[in-house]
């Protein structure tokens, strides 16, 4: 009521704050809704001739879906309702419905991140990269060119991205931002993306460098395939990552130009070393250790041993032996939200592959169109390939997750492809590593782009050019290498 008795019009009135309160409320709700009406309409449209079990899969992969795109929960809460959904339909057995959570690559991305809190918590990766900075150009190209080396390095030794551009992060920073008091903000972009990028585009040769290759193998095995192992990976792969790692340095230096630059003075990077103080004993052990996982794994031909078994040695070593440089408690503090997404998207997978599901996507979508497009040559069908990965990932939380879901539908589609398991399960392997486009395609974007140095449109820039670039290379490598090979 107003000051003379009657209603004042303008309190009665919801405030524009809880009105859009209400309205993002509404949004959110019909974002919850969404992926349980998609999967029911799924289940609905669907033939009667699948097989119940077939049906549930494919409807619970598109409520799925929906949820990973329209997010209206964290990414990793989806897990939890997949799982139930699962094994309270049919679509899997009870331990069908949680097996993605015991498989070989997600007990490789739970050793991985046990094996990167190590590295985080010695400056051991700090102190080395400041080492190859110093051996580097002064001008921003040639820096540029020494983070990139030093990323291919830490591939052999550190099997996760995101470690690999975190562990680097305060020291790009400590550099891009001395090149931007030097009036030369297009030198700190070229860092920035470059540890955003370049730390994805080292886990292209070395197979246990990124997840997503150990899981295409796996899934490559499981579907009949021939096993890729660590050097049979590294001879196929080495031509793609030399020429990305020289299309990124090319595309940075030509997209981001940098006119009278004033050269690094290397007093900065070396006064950043001596703070660091002298080598410490835990770093002498976590390079031991390191080193000797590096090696198991080239072993595995000899071992038969699947690249989770030398992780958790080295976690055994690095957490609970005499030798550890973290305690149990801090080898325990990883991404746990990552590992309940990754297993519940393999086992989303499996179930896609076991009831049927994935072969019947296949046959719908490959029975022409692109067969027939895959059929005039083997690099058309590797293109084909990538490029539905390049399109798929970009929807969906991250290269691997997109992975999971996508792959048993192509390797069920080989024959019409006309391509072999191997092929395709290495070919969406590669695409997944050519996160260009978004920051929020790849966690290693995601903190190289929050530091403020660079925006999306850089991102974009730089991105779209390496795209295409990327495809070109894949074309070439196919032609010129793989074939003479005997890979396709």
């Amino acid at each position: 009521m107003d000051e003379h008795g009657g209603e004042n019009k303008e309190t009665s009135k919801p405030a524009a704050g809880d009105r859009d309160g209400l309205r993002e409320k509404l949004g959110l709700g019909l974002r919850g809704l969404a992926p349980f009406a998609g999967g029911i309409a799924a289940l609905y449209f669907l033939p009667e001739t699948l097989d119940s079990p077939a049906r549930w899969a494919l409807a619970i992969t598109a409520g799925t879906l929906l949820a990973w795109i329209l997010r209206p929960v964290p990414l990793a809460a989806t897990s939890i309702p997949v799982v139930f959904a699962l094994g309270a339909s049919g679509a899997a057995s009870a331990g069908g419905a949680v097996a993605g959570f015991g498989s070989p690559a997600t007990l490789l991305l739970v050793a991985g991140f046990m094996m990167a809190a190590a590295v985080s918590k010695t400056p051991l990766a700090r102190r080395l990269t400041y080492v190859f900075l110093l051996r580097a150009p002064p001008k921003s190209s040639g820096v540029l060119g020494g983070l990139l080396v030093a990323l291919a390095a830490a591939a052999v030794f550190v099997p996760s991205t995101v470690v690999r551009a975190v562990a680097l992060l305060p020291v790009v920073v400590v550099v891009a931002e001395a090149f931007v008091r030097r009036g030369s903000p297009n030198g700190a972009k070229r860092l920035m993306i470059g540890l955003a990028f370049g730390a994805i585009l080292g886990g292209i040769a070395i197979l246990p460098a990124a997840i997503v290759n150990v899981l295409a193998v796996d899934l490559v095995v499981e579907a009949g395939g021939e096993r890729i192992t660590y050097f049979r990976w590294l001879a196929l792969a080495w031509p793609v990552e030399a020429l990305a790692f020289l299309a990124l340095w090319a595309g940075l230096v030509l997209l981001f130009p940098t006119r009278d630059e004033e050269p690094l003075d290397r007093n900065t990077v070396a006064d950043q070393l001596q703070e660091l103080g002298p080598t410490q004993a835990a770093e002498w052990r976590l390079a031991g250790i390191l080193t000797l996982t590096a090696v198991l794994w080239t072993l595995e031909p000899f071992t038969g041993w699947h690249p989770s078994v030398p992780a958790f040695l080295a976690v055994a070593l690095l957490a609970v032996s005499p030798l550890r440089v973290i305690s149990w408690t801090e080898a325990l503090d990883i991404s746990w939200s990552s590992v309940f997404m990754f297993g519940a998207s393999l086992s989303l997978a499996l179930a896609l592959r076991d009831t049927g599901a994935a072969a019947w996507v296949g046959e719908q979508l490959f029975g022409a169109g692109v067969s027939e497009v895959a059929r005039l040559a083997a690099v058309a069908g590797v293109l084909s390939v990538a490029g539905i990965m390049l399109v798929f990932q970009l929807a969906f939380a991250g290269s691997t997750p997109a992975a999971a879901t996508l792959l048993p539908i192509l390797l069920a589609a080989s024959g019409a492809l006309q391509l072999p398991e191997e092929v395709i399960g290495m070919t969406v392997a590669l695409a997944g590593l050519a996160t260009f486009i978004l920051p929020s395609q790849a966690m290693s974007n995601l903190v190289t782009y929050e530091t403020g140095l660079y925006d999306a449109r850089d991102l974009l820039r730089i991105g779209a050019l390496l795209t295409l670039v990327f495809l070109a290379i894949l074309a070439a490598v196919t032609v010129l290498w793989w074939n003479p090979l005997g890979f396709l």
